[in-house]
């Protein structure tokens, strides 16, 4: 019976890409609103982030051809693109051989970050001992870079990205005590001059943007209270996440349900990102809202005294103006 079931999603989830395929093909004809800022003459940094792509299979299926229309629709729009995790959907070799293909393709202009999700890292195909090796292999040899460990710091237009890393291969998020103290080492370098720090880990923090009702068993866990107690030390902090394949959730949600996609927490700006590639429907089986469609994530805009999230389907290219939201900096 589950095996039938299984199949039987995949086929929808294959159909509902399918159509979103074909959908954009018809938008990027003209019916599209371009990726534009609010205040181009104000902005001071653009990124585009989304979560949980789940690559699988060749190079023409249905998900890579939308994730290749995403990434083509905002490439040289915004000043980076950031990937919150599970780009792969088992971390196998040749998944993430497609996934870069589609980023080598698409992302010429803008400045592209990937952080590792649970899915990235199981594998069997690593060395065995180090469930992030195959994530590694792939974002070394993209970037150029010679990172040993999958968490990291990347700079975009003077703005800190600090991308967290789970070390282990489960469900869950496992982070050493070696890493937090680098999270708070690299947070207080990141505010000290008060510009926003952004951090990019998988996993929400237990108990934001609906967690709890509407996954229990998905936030990080055991390091979960430890991570957020270093974040809420600084201001003005906006932490980006995935893994709960949650959808849109707005001012609507909130005042029903009391949670949305972007919540502030003592001083602490979380934002839970929809699952790019499979419907988002968990909240909805939880009765707890949420808007299923694939596709979107938020472009957030940087200014001086104020950060705009604006809510995107990106391969068929229009805003969603009822999720966006806009947060003061602190001074």
């Amino acid at each position: 019976m589950k095996a039938k079931f299984t199949a039987f999603f995949n086929k929808v989830v294959a159909l509902l890409v399918t159509i979103i395929f074909a959908l954009s093909n018809i938008a990027s004809t003209g019916l599209s609103l371009q990726v534009k800022p609010k205040n181009a003459e104000a902005l001071r940094l653009s990124f585009a982030a989304f979560s949980d792509s789940h690559l699988a299979g060749d190079e023409d299926s249905a998900r890579v051809k939308v994730l290749y229309q995403g990434l083509r629709n905002l490439d040289g729009r915004v000043d980076a693109i950031v990937a919150v995790g599970d780009m792969t959907d088992r971390g196998e070799r040749e998944q993430y051989e497609t996934f870069y293909r589609c980023v080598k393709k698409e992302v010429t202009s803008s400045k592209f970050i990937a952080a590792v999700g649970n899915h990235d890292t199981w594998t069997t195909g690593s060395n065995g001992e180090n469930p992030t090796y195959e994530f590694l292999r792939a974002y070394n040899g993209y970037s150029g870079k010679n990172l040993t460990e999958a968490y990291y710091t990347e700079e975009v237009k003077g703005y800190t990205f600090i991308v967290l890393a789970t070390e282990a291969d489960n469900t869950s998020a496992y982070l050493s005590e070696k890493q937090i103290s680098w999270l708070d080492s690299e947070l207080e370098k990141a505010t000290e001059s008060g510009k926003p720090a952004f951090v990019l880990c998988h996993w929400p923090l237990d108990g934001t943007c609906g967690q709890m009702e509407i996954d229990p068993e998905h936030g990080m866990g055991a390091q979960s209270a430890e991570v957020q107690a270093v974040l809420e030390k600084y201001k003005n902090v906006f932490y980006f996440s995935g893994h709960i394949h949650a959808g849109l959730r707005g001012e609507l949600s909130n005042k029903i349900f009391g949670h949305q996609s972007v919540e502030t927490i003592n001083g602490v700006h979380y934002i839970n990102l929809p699952s790019f590639m499979f419907p988002n429907t968990r909240s909805l089986k939880t009765g707890n809202g949420g808007n299923i469609l694939p596709g979107c994530g938020y472009i957030a805009e940087v200014y001086e005294n104020e950060v705009v999230l604006r809510a995107r389907n990106y391969p068929l290219g229009f805003y969603m103006p009822v999720y966006e939201k806009t947060i003061d900096l602190v001074k």
